[in-house]
């Protein structure tokens, strides 16, 4: 490993541990962790001081955390919490702000400062749920009705873009992609029923039985499902 790469590394791991350092100290203005690492990390990132250099090795790290993280995000989220109005609300709002960012974007591109349209639009209107996800946890309020009212703002803002650049931005016809990506959610939510249905008794316990010791067999398959 590259001289480079272990100073980026310990920057990154210095910054994770001063981060809720710091939001402790500035608790009365009641600055949110990630927000904290985030803007530690643009200081040190190559766009400020350039301390922190982005190779290979950091780069396939930086990848894993995002997938963790959505991950995580994923998994936090409840549908019996934010199905009905929480979730209608927030699909409404969401069309609606998509509307706003399309026509600004379009503005921009009028006046000669933006390159897309739709780029510019889905990233006014993307949500950052794992980024979103510790705040409200931590503040308290995950479990509250405003808290569900959140979450499925969030929901929406995170997989709402994500279907829309998987649709508008492929290299292939609209029509195939909405096919394959209709395929993709039919074999998902099928695989989902049948795993809770069957529900193999011997399964359960053994993923029960080792969660809590040396092996952690159910990390090891929530990696294994991220990786792959």
């Amino acid at each position: 490993m590259e001289q480079d790469t272990i100073a980026t590394l310990a920057l990154i791991a210095i910054i994770a541990v001063l981060s809720p350092v710091l939001a402790d100290l500035l608790r009365r203005f009641r600055i949110p962790g990630v927000v904290i690492e985030i803007v530690l990390g643009i200081i040190i990132g190559p766009q400020v001081l350039a301390l922190a250099t982005p190779d290979d090795i950091v780069t396939g790290l930086s990848e894993l955390g995002l997938a963790f993280l959505m991950f995580l995000a994923g998994y936090e989220i409840e549908l019996s919490e934010i199905k009905g109005k929480p979730l209608n609300r927030a699909a409404a709002g969401w069309g609606l702000s998509l509307v706003v960012a399309f026509t600004f974007a379009f503005v921009l591109i009028e006046v000669g400062e933006g390159l897309s349209t739709l780029m510019i639009g889905l990233a006014l209107t993307t949500t950052a749920l794992g980024t979103l996800l510790p705040i409200v946890r931590d503040a308290g309020i995950l479990e509250t009705r405003f808290g569900g009212y959140i979450m499925g703002i969030g929901t929406v803002g995170e997989f709402g873009p994500i279907v829309a650049i998987a649709v508008l931005l492929s290299g292939d016809a609209p029509i195939h992609t909405l096919i394959l990506l209709a395929v993709f959610i039919g074999i998902a939510v099928l695989a989902a029923v049948l795993m809770l249905r069957a529900r193999p008794p011997r399964w359960l316990e053994l993923l029960r039985k080792n969660l809590h010791s040396s092996a952690q067999l159910p990390i090891r398959v929530s990696v294994l499902l991220i990786i792959a």
